[in-house]
Order: C-alpha cells, then structure tokens, then sequence
C-alpha cells in the first residue's frame, strides 16, 4: 500500500524544500530593491535648473501699461529631478504667469518677499512640497 507520509520523511522531499527556500530568499534579496521603488542619488553642490522669462504686462492708471520680466532659477539637490522639471515646465510657466498677473495688478508697490513667497507657494503646488530647495530671482526689471 502507498503510504503518502513515509514519502514526505524521505530525504529528497526535504531537499527539496530547502532548495525551494533557498530560491525563495534569493528571490528576496534580488526584488527587495526593484519593488520598494525608485532609489534617487542626491549631490552635495546644488543644481540649477532655469526656466524660462516671464513677462507680465500690468495697467497703472498715471503710466498705462507696464512690463516686468522676471529671470528665475530652481535650486535642487535630487539628481533625478531634472526630467521632472523639465516636463512641468509649460504648467509651472502657466501658475507663475497667473499668479503674478493678479498680484501686480492689485499692488502698488511690490515688494521682493511677497514676490517669493508667491513664487513659492506657487511652484510648491505645481511640483510639490520639498522638491525644490530654493527659488533663486535672477533679475526683476520693471520696463
């Protein structure tokens, strides 16, 4: 009679199991690091990353219309972030230029840390919160 118990105790069985033990925990150490995500690499010197001018035009009612071009720099230590900022330029370009339109308009005399605190809080909600270091302003001129 067959006798399904002493086969399971016999030492090819046991074999087996070990060897598939073995496969399952190499098989761990080589998928831990696939499937626990992207590894991102930082650099000690920061990296910039320009963007484009922006150019708002606003009404004054002793001048007319006025221009202000403004030249700005990302400050970054994520080496794989370029791409990503990169592709959200047009969006990150399209905030900045409507937040700032509506801020010149309704201010008289502007001020720089109002400047940076909107180009903060408006490149903070485009890219998110803590991917970008510093918000550099290269050049602000009022035409």
């Amino acid at each position: 009679m067959f006798n399904i118990l002493s086969l399971i105790s016999q030492k090819p069985f046991r074999g087996v199991k070990i060897m598939r033990r073995r496969t399952f925990l190499i098989l761990l150490f080589v998928l831990a690091p696939l499937l626990s995500g992207p590894q991102t690499a930082f650099s000690k010197d920061p990296i910039y990353f320009d963007l484009d001018q922006i150019r708002i035009q606003y009404y004054r009612d002793r001048c007319g219309y006025r221009m202000v071009a403004i030249n700005i720099k990302l400050e970054y230590y994520d080496l794989g972030l370029s791409g990503r900022l990169q592709r959200f330029q047009p969006k990150i370009m399209s905030v900045l230029f409507l937040r700032l339109s509506e801020y010149f308009n309704k201010i008289d005399r502007p001020s720089n840390d109002d400047l940076k605190r909107i180009l903060r809080r408006s490149i903070d909600g485009v890219v998110g919160e803590d991917v970008v270091n510093d918000i550099l302003i290269l050049d602000v001129i009022h035409v």
